[in-house]
């Protein structure tokens, strides 16, 4: 685990294969009452709907980073949303030219069986013309309405306004 603090909030990550660790990191975090934003990328996505499933409290944000599932994934019962989500956000890379990060993911998309139902049901999902490696990039990518998803964490807890209709 790696941890990291600003101000008031605290950014921890954790290795996609120790969901055990994040998820018991996670609850005890919400004891605290700290609200939760859960960010997956490539099979971290997978780990982090994983999380999501195990938690008991709400998680303000779900995000999957150009998911992948773990092969064996598909078909297990955590593919779908998670009750506890407030929001769900899906950045889509999809590069205008391939690199060797994107065969990568082809191979996990064809192993695991592509995105998880949850994150193809997202509540927001941002397209990116951004090759697999570039998370950083990709975290920064503005949707269509012009939020990237930086922007939806850091308006995370923040009432959010209302349309009316006439």
């Amino acid at each position: 685990m790696s941890s990291h603090e600003r101000r008031d909030r605290t950014a921890d990550w954790f290795a996609h294969y120790d969901t055990d660790a994040a998820a018991a990191h996670c609850q005890t975090a919400l004891t605290t009452g700290r609200e939760l934003v859960l960010i997956g990328h490539s099979w971290g996505s997978d780990a982090a709907l994983r999380v999501a499933h195990q938690l008991n409290g709400p998680v303000a944000l779900l995000a999957g980073v150009d998911p992948v599932m773990r092969p064996g994934s598909a078909f297990s019962r955590v593919s779908h949303r998670p009750g506890n989500t407030v929001l769900v956000v899906h950045v889509d890379a999809r590069p205008r030219r391939m690199d060797r990060s994107d065969l990568v993911k082809a191979t996990g998309v064809m192993l695991g069986g592509g995105a998880a139902q949850a994150y193809r049901r997202a509540d927001v999902t941002i397209r990116a013309e951004l090759n697999h490696w570039a998370f950083a990039d990709m975290m920064a990518a503005p949707g269509r309405d012009g939020v990237s998803l930086n922007d939806h964490i850091r308006n995370t807890g923040r009432p959010r306004p209302t349309s009316q209709t006439g």
